[in-house]
């Protein structure tokens, strides 16, 4: 992983700089992260942030749905519009660095209820683009047709340098570092007050 990051930088840098188009846009426009890409998803419905927001802009009736557990959605943050239906949840199961994760009984249900309609387009987002594309997975099972996956996810990718101030924080790409719209505040509306029926 650090020869392939050093290799992004060492032969795209001199191309960006060249085009004079020194930025982090310029190296993503070229490298697409592949373990974050689906092949199950099309690759033109593998979409970063600030397409997501784009889409957003020209179309507000586009759904986003944050597949994080409550605890995420509330806690870290979220994209204002977006609805919280989790696809994992946490259980009590410790197993020695963090609470497991299993899949919500609830989400086809839920998802469901909230969202009958398969032909409306919806953007689907996690932390870092794993659940999200789990979570179409099953959606595309479902019959929902417009299903996007927001692969750098609201909170991005762990700085993989071991030299670096940031190694292991998530501070690289992802809804929340590129400077879009987010919030705490949640609603009735948007929140995922199913959890209760849960725990």
């Amino acid at each position: 992983m650090k020869r392939f990051a050093m290799l992004v930088i060492t032969v795209l840098l001199p191309i960006c700089v060249f085009a004079g188009e020194i930025s982090y846009n310029c190296l993503t426009k070229i490298v697409v992260d592949p373990r974050r890409i689906s092949k199950d998803i099309p690759l033109d419905h593998n979409i970063d942030a600030f397409t997501a927001y784009k889409m957003y802009k020209e179309n507000p009736n586009i759904i986003f749905v944050d597949v994080r557990t409550p605890e995420e959605y509330q806690v870290i943050g979220h994209i204002p519009w977006a609805y919280n239906i989790p696809v994992k949840i946490f259980t009590k199961e410790w197993n020695g660095k963090k609470f497991k994760k299993v899949k919500n009984p609830r989400f086809e249900k839920d998802f469901m209820k909230k969202f009958p309609d398969k032909n409306k387009t919806y953007i689907i987002y996690c932390r870092s683009g794993h659940r999200s594309r789990y979570a179409i997975k099953i959606l595309k099972k479902l019959g929902y047709k417009n299903l996007y996956n927001m692969w750098e996810g609201f909170e991005g990718t762990k700085v993989p340098f071991k030299f670096a101030p940031s190694y292991g924080k998530r501070v690289l790409d992802g809804w929340r570092n590129k400077g879009l719209p987010w919030t705490y505040k949640q609603d009735s509306e948007h929140a995922y007050i199913e959890y209760s029926k849960i725990k």
